[in-house]
């Protein structure tokens, strides 16, 4: 598969946070991998690339908003407004 775009792990990301849950970075990283059938060295985005990439789209949308960090390290769970735009683009 050709490598995705930051707008295609963006939505991955919406999309497995959907349920409410709190997931940890690890989590997201391997779903999206698993997602996107990317064989993945490691969750560690030192290390392997694609993490690094995923990694930083998480960044991306804490920035806009769309996630939040629950008091625990490295986890992330959706906002209303992450919801809405992920709502939005599943049709």
């Amino acid at each position: 598969m050709v490598k995705p775009t930051s707008g295609q792990i963006q939505i991955e990301i919406l999309k497995i946070l959907k349920d409410g849950n709190i997931h940890t970075k690890n989590e997201v990283v391997e779903k999206t991998a698993k997602y996107f059938k990317i064989n993945i060295k490691s969750t560690n985005s030192r290390i392997d690339p694609f993490a690094k990439d995923v990694v930083r789209q998480i960044s991306v949308v804490r920035k806009n908003e769309w996630l939040k960090n629950p008091p625990q390290k490295e986890k992330f769970a959706i906002t209303n407004t992450g919801k809405g735009i992920i709502d939005l683009m599943v049709l």
